[in-house]
């Protein structure tokens, strides 16, 4: 079982407002946080300083990317001392992508292109894979010219710059690329140590443990049933598992059963159905820790009522 795809699949990556943005120096720009969406931005051209907020400024060169999934105000200037002004002072407001052409702004000096989008989830956000992702995945040239990397930041940047036909489902899967790559590079260089959902999918004992789970959230999984599955105690798979993932695994299966959960209500599964295939001995059982959880009974997703999950998980 690929958990990670498991858990992308289901969440639904979602992209929006891509452009293309020329700059001459001296210019500055500040784009603000805005809820339930987390922007990446790849410098075609050029160098530029970004500045997260509350973070460290980083120097960002021609082929570098940057993701910022915890979202926030970020700044993107060119030169640490140049004057910053809102981006909504600068660009007209636009709801659909960019427009038809790049976005331009600055003093006439050197020039600098940077591409730049949001990502959201359709789905909402799985809090274990979310709270072990990075304040900042920054891809830098050197990382991110091997292989197709490089080739699909071209290709954005081209589809970005053009109105070719078809151009805006193209730019959309391009983007979901770029992040799973991001993602995947991730995972690849993350430390150990530094704890976290994704540090756990690649531990020798807890990952074969989640994926059995995601790939049998029906089954009636215990701490003894899946410590066996991890090869480990239950006392050291318990212990192990809490200080990784950051919740106990009844509570991480109970809150994956809840995304699974939506997926199959919102395409008109009945909850007794829905009960069945995740674990549940009855529909009134399924219900009551669907509702703890969502702070919402399973029937209002199907008219769009649940969003947010708004209470801690329990087995």
């Amino acid at each position: 079982m690929d958990v990670l795809t498991d858990v992308l699949r289901q969440l639904r990556l979602q992209n929006l407002l891509y452009g293309r943005m020329e700059f001459t120096a001296p210019w500055g720009l500040r784009f603000p946080n805005l809820k339930g969406y987390f922007p990446f931005y790849i410098v075609a051209r050029g160098t530029c300083v970004l500045e997260p907020a509350g973070g460290e400024a980083v120097t960002l060169s021609a082929g570098d990317a940057v993701f910022l999934p915890h979202g926030g105000d970020v700044t993107l200037k060119d030169s640490p001392k140049s004057r910053v002004l809102p981006v909504d002072k600068v660009f007209p407001p636009c709801g659909e992508p960019f427009g038809t052409g790049p976005l331009r702004h600055g003093g006439g000096g050197t020039p600098c292109v940077v591409l730049g989008g949001l990502f959201s989830f359709d789905q909402g956000a799985f809090e274990p894979f979310v709270r072990s992702l990075p304040t900042m995945i920054h891809l830098k040239e050197d990382a991110a010219s091997a292989g197709w990397f490089e080739a699909v930041r071209k290709q954005l940047n081209a589809e970005i710059a053009s109105d070719w036909p078809g151009s805006k489902i193209v730019i959309s899967r391009l983007a979901d690329l770029l992040f799973i790559q991001a993602l995947r590079i991730h995972l690849g260089t993350c430390q150990k140590a530094a704890g976290g959902w994704l540090t756990a999918l690649q531990d020798p004992h807890l990952g074969p443990a989640i994926a059995q789970m995601h790939e049998a959230p029906g089954q009636p999984w215990t701490v003894e049933s899946l410590a066996k599955a991890a090869g480990l105690s239950r006392s050291a798979f318990a212990a192990r598992f809490g200080a990784l993932v950051g919740e106990g695994p009844l509570a991480y299966l109970t809150r994956w059963r809840m995304e699974k959960a939506d997926t199959l209500l919102q395409s008109r599964t009945p909850i007794e159905a829905v009960a069945t295939q995740l674990g549940y001995a009855s529909a009134p059982a399924f219900s009551r820790a669907f509702k703890r959880l969502r702070g919402a009974a399973p029937g209002s997703v199907r008219v769009g009522k649940v969003r947010e999950q708004v209470a801690q998980p329990t087995a």
